[in-house]
């Protein structure tokens, strides 16, 4: 059943349903700001997501440049708190010369509850992704629907028109994809390129 989802996109729009719950952050809750939203999806939902993320790993270290080290194998993620504590050094000593040099921090932590799906579709496209994939993608992100768990009870039904789930390996195509494409982005408008040290 799971390689029909995952092989042939079956069964994906049943399974793809998933609940939204609060959970009490303390004992005694008795304001809205004391709960924390989680989501609860579908088993199949989640092997399904896990066999696409190992399917995209194969090619990840062709797609991803290599200033980025997140969720491809051999690259580290401290490498680039190194890079950044480099880079914040080199700026702040630079104090002559007619040349000034910035840098931008970027806070993506909310982002993908607001990635739009036609740009999505668009950077797969671009990175010449076969068809079949894509459409595969599209079905698993476009599929999902909403229900709202409370107090046991099963309320409403909706279906969001874009963003990602948060914690599925949607969101590590996502974020991959959206941080090449800003960083294309600002290749464009510096005059000598991105990066320079």
């Amino acid at each position: 059943m799971v390689l029909a989802c995952v092989n042939e996109g079956r069964f994906l729009r049943k399974f793809n349903f998933t609940l939204i719950t609060l959970i009490p952050n303390v004992p005694h809750p008795v304001e809205i700001t004391q709960f924390r939203p989680i989501t609860l999806c579908t088993t199949t939902t989640k092997l399904v997501a896990k066999l696409l993320a190992e399917r995209l790993k194969l090619v990840l270290g062709t797609i991803v440049s290599k200033s980025q080290s997140a969720f491809v194998p051999n690259r580290l993620i401290t490498d680039n708190i190194l890079l950044v504590y480099e880079v914040h050094h080199f700026i702040k000593l630079k104090k002559m010369g007619k040349k000034g040099f910035m840098s931008i921090k970027l806070d993506m932590q909310k982002a993908y509850d607001r990635i739009e799906w036609s740009f999505f579709r668009l950077m797969m496209t671009q990175l010449h992704f076969p068809d079949k994939w894509i459409s595969l993608i599209m079905l698993y992100i476009e599929s999902v629907s909403y229900s709202l768990l409370i107090n046991g009870d099963q309320v409403g039904y909706f279906k969001p028109g874009r963003g990602f789930r948060q914690g599925i390996p949607s969101l590590l195509i996502y974020s991959l994809f959206v941080r090449k494409d800003l960083s294309h982005s600002l290749m464009k408008q510096s005059p000598e390129g991105y990066y320079q040290a």
